[in-house]
């Protein structure tokens, strides 16, 4: 629990500078705003089973719940999964992944009525817990996303890939791509 509390401080701690970073550039606030949002799409598992040490590799469709804040070039994202699939053996696995995401906004095209198509990366960190069998693992997850925004108004959406690495001997690595629609609380 301490390394979840600690990891989620540290990149709240990046964001707000971030996002701080870029008011003293002179960008608007009012452009600054709260997200709650969702996202689905495919996740694949490159794992190891505990017990008898096999690899396997499984898709999994991914729904996660999004919460965070987004100034005009950057968001910081905190996307909580919950991955349940089966082995190749049918046996039940268990993921729990909590991450945070810092994105950089590179560029925008405008397509004109306050409809901006933005393109960005960015870096992940989290939180992972394996269960198999009697079998419980936890441990970090790192890694690198990039994607396009179409940003509106009340609400964007984006579409991007995220590759995700781990210390946890069961879990290899994730890469998923998804689709993600986000709500826009301004202040």
């Amino acid at each position: 629990m301490l390394k979840k509390i600690t990891m989620f401080l540290a990149f709240a701690a990046l964001t707000t500078s971030a996002i701080a970073d870029n008011e003293a550039l002179g960008n608007d606030s009012r452009n600054t705003s709260a997200l709650i949002g969702l996202e689905m799409g495919s996740m694949n598992i490159d794992a190891q089973t505990a017990v008898f040490e096999e690899s396997y590799s499984k898709n999994i469709f991914d729904v996660g719940i999004r919460l965070g804040a987004k100034s005009e070039d950057y968001r910081f994202l905190g996307i909580y999964h919950i991955l349940d699939s089966f082995d190749h053996a049918g046996n039940k696995v268990e993921n729990i992944l909590a991450t945070a995401h810092l994105d950089y906004m590179f560029w925008r095209w405008d397509l004109g009525s306050s409809i901006n198509l933005k393109p960005f990366i960015g870096a992940n960190g989290g939180y992972i817990e394996n269960k198999y069998s009697a079998v419980k693992e936890d441990g970090f997850t790192y890694g690198a996303e990039t994607g396009l925004i179409l940003d509106m108004r009340l609400f964007d959406v984006d579409l991007g890939v995220r590759y995700m690495g781990s210390n946890v001997d069961a879990v290899n690595e994730l890469f998923n791509v998804y689709i993600g629609i986000n709500v826009k609380i301004q202040p």
